[in-house]
């Protein structure tokens, strides 16, 4: 009989070829990418919607629930092990093109483990914390650094209903936004604090991505901009914990114009005037400008 955990998110198999899907989308971001953590989250919102749109199509969210979390903590050993080149030695490890490669022998048994229900959530949980930890130093908040609690500030947990609340108020269609006022609206709303992330540059971006994109229930292909606010959240021992995505995206049909469009995605920095006219100034942000979309959603995920 199949584990419950088999059940809702795939064989051990399914899982690794996931895993290594998102670290090619890594490699294939980490070409245009300004860093690889840019890199790295892009495929994470990549595979993040993949077991979005499988949990609405399937009732299950597959192996995209899973990869992004293997593929964290395979990045991380990597480069305990692989210094060098990690992004390389992981995709390696996850397609199994290495003879007796010790990463891989480590990530089937985890995988294994954890369908299997070997390995319970908490045990997962410690095992990726400990592996970022030995490598990203940095994302650990120095002593006193944590944010204090406001009273009446807007959370992370309640970062949706307050943009949702935002658009409402500005007279939108929550199911068919307008993309400009849809933009001036995000761009206030990413100008307030978000209480209950970390206190660095990093732990509280902002991106605009839009490119054509194909479905995955086999329907025709569209153009998607999305405008995107991420967390990073840590622990009570001020320990990185998990990531919480909050994602405005807005759909078009694909013309023969939006269709010679790239792919674009630009993350914001401490300057967020900067930012915005950085996204002005893309040949995809304008091409949505005037342009009544198919549909449009707001939803926040944890990653």
């Amino acid at each position: 009989m199949r584990h419950s955990r088999e059940q809702r998110f795939g064989s051990e198999s399914e899982v690794i070829a996931e895993v290594a899907r998102t670290l090619r989308d890594v490699e294939r971001y980490a070409v245009t990418a300004r860093h690889i953590q840019d890199a790295d989250r892009l495929a994470s919102i990549d595979v993040a919607r993949r077991s979005i749109e499988g949990l609405k199509l399937l009732g299950v969210e597959g192996p995209s629930g899973v990869a992004g979390h293997f593929m964290s903590w395979l990045m991380a050993r990597a480069a305990v092990l692989w210094p060098t080149d990690p992004l390389a030695a992981a995709i390696a490890a996850a397609e199994g093109s290495r003879r007796d490669d010790p990463l891989r022998v480590e990530l089937v048994a985890f995988v294994r483990g954890y369908l299997a229900g070997e390995i319970s959530d908490e045990e997962s949980t410690r095992r990726w914390k400990r592996a970022l930890a030995a490598t990203d130093r940095a994302l650990v908040p120095e002593a006193g650094e944590k944010p204090e609690a406001v009273v009446g500030a807007t959370t992370v947990a309640q970062a949706e209903k307050r943009l949702r609340q935002m658009l409402s108020d500005a007279g939108l269609d929550l199911e068919r936004l307008d993309p400009a006022s849809t933009w001036r609206t995000f761009k206030a709303f990413a100008a307030e604090p978000i209480h209950g992330s970390g206190t660095s540059a990093d732990d509280d971006l902002c991106l605009f991505e839009c490119g054509v994109r194909e479905r995955a229930d086999g329907g025709a292909s569209r153009f998607e901009w999305g405008l995107w606010r991420q967390f990073s959240v840590y622990d009570a021992d001020g320990a990185y914990d998990h990531m919480v995505q909050l994602c405005c995206a807005l759909f078009f049909e694909v013309t023969p114009q939006i269709e010679q469009l790239r792919e674009t995605a630009i993350w914001s920095g401490s300057d967020l005037a900067a930012w915005a006219a950085d996204v002005e100034a893309q040949a995809g942000f304008k091409a949505a400008t005037g342009i009544a979309p198919i549909e449009s959603r707001v939803e926040q995920s944890r990653v």
